[in-house]
């Protein structure tokens, strides 16, 4: 036991690892160090034997004495045969929606990578809150979820966001953005059912429209038009030219190539070492056509900041490259003949030529990084060679389109 004050606190640091500290003066008031929060907590047993553990408060939301005082105001109400925490619960039961996100943002997201808890926040902020924020959690039927699917998807909070100086996040409708929004609200209250807070999860059974869009691999013929686009942009735009040439002959996700480091490229391998994916740290494979195009890049292009990007943005020193999508976009408008198309439809195209090259779907999904029970912990660690004169056919068969040359 330890006296918890003012002092002891600042000397606590998360480290990642969960530790509690109890204090040496009221009976079961103590600090709890978890990976990223500290908070102040109550433990104790109900009049009927059962141990509770009570959160009072985070560390930087009130001090070790204040902390200590509502502790022995607590106890003396469980001598009088209350229990806090139960009553807790309870008045969560009364907690709106808007309440449970940021309950679920607290302590259901421990498992989330960095970015993707940063779409998340948009989705809460811009799509759930707005729209249902005030309801009432025990009161959310599925009729009331079904509508708001359908609100999203006829855009009625469709709108364009401020995110920083120079930022702007455009908010769309559609059955695209739905079906994402209401995947998240649908984890939500999956949390909600775990924590008892709701019997059911309203979002079970939902009709979804179908979204195939995104998920459209561009026809050969517009990866050709697409080339000869590309060669005409290159001698003023040569970044990201060579960029979306790099998504189409690997099927990388965007943060991945726009991200990548000279470090993570093993060009003798032709294995990309990615640090961080989402799924993970990973190696993977890249075809002949990829290690010309980067064999290229090492050539042309030179980060003097010393992070090594592949792809360093040419306006602001020690940064990488990050307005692709946005010249994409202005491809597809200055160009109709060739359509409208995303990067991330690369990834679709890589995978359906893969497909057509009758390549198996186990195969497939150790080219694109997938997360697949038996496949990619395989490549974790040692690159199966057989990736590799797949990848080599794939790239070369997409680089052929993009530079106009026939079998």
């Amino acid at each position: 036991m330890v006296k918890i004050c003012k002092s002891f606190i600042n000397k606590l640091v998360p480290d990642g690892n969960e530790k509690s500290y109890f204090d040496d003066e009221v009976s079961g008031f103590g600090v709890r160090v978890r990976k990223t929060a500290m908070t102040y907590f109550l433990y104790y047993r109900n009049d009927q034997g059962v141990k509770r553990r009570l959160t009072i408060a985070k560390t930087t939301e009130i001090t070790p004495e204040e902390a200590r005082k509502i502790a022995a105001e607590k106890l003396l109400l469980i001598k009088q045969g209350n229990d806090p925490a139960r009553d807790k619960i309870e008045n969560r039961n009364a907690m709106t929606v808007s309440e449970l996100c940021d309950l679920y943002w607290e302590q259901g997201t421990r498992h989330k990578k960095a970015s993707t808890l940063a779409i998340d926040r948009g989705r809460i902020d811009r799509h759930i809150k707005p729209l249902i924020g005030n309801l009432p959690v025990k009161n959310l039927k599925h009729s009331d979820a079904q509508q708001f699917y359908f609100d999203v998807v006829d855009g009625k909070t469709a709108k364009k966001v401020k995110t920083k100086a120079r930022g702007l996040a455009r908010v769309t409708g559609g059955a695209g953005s739905a079906n994402r929004v209401i995947d998240l609200l649908s984890a939500i209250m999956s949390f909600a059912v775990r924590r008892d807070l709701l019997d059911k999860n309203p979002c079970h059974g939902i009709e979804k429209m179908k979204s195939n869009t995104i998920r459209e691999p561009i026809p050969e013929p517009r990866m050709k038009i697409l080339g000869e686009i590309l060669k005409k942009e290159f001698a003023t735009h040569p970044l990201e030219v060579t960029a979306i040439r790099l998504f189409a002959l690997t099927g990388c996700r965007k943060g991945e190539i726009l991200g990548l480091t000279w470090d993570e490229v093993a060009l003798d391998e032709q294995v990309f070492h990615f640090r961080d994916t989402k799924t993970g740290r990973q190696n993977r494979v890249f075809g002949k056509g990829a290690l010309l195009e980067l064999q290229r890049a090492k050539e042309l292009f030179h980060d003097e900041s010393g992070n090594n990007y592949v792809f360093p943005s040419r306006l602001h020193k020690g940064k990488r490259l990050d307005d692709v999508a946005l010249y994409m976009q202005k491809l597809c408008a200055a160009n109709e003949g060739f359509g409208k198309y995303t990067l991330h439809q690369f990834r679709h195209t890589f995978a359906t030529t893969a497909a057509e090259m009758r390549y198996a779907d186990t195969t497939i999904a150790g080219l694109l990084g997938h997360s697949q029970r038996g496949v990619t912990s395989r490549y974790i660690h040692a690159v199966d060679k057989a990736l590799i004169v797949a990848a080599d056919d794939v790239s070369m068969k997409i680089r052929e389109w993009l530079d106009g040359e026939t079998e």
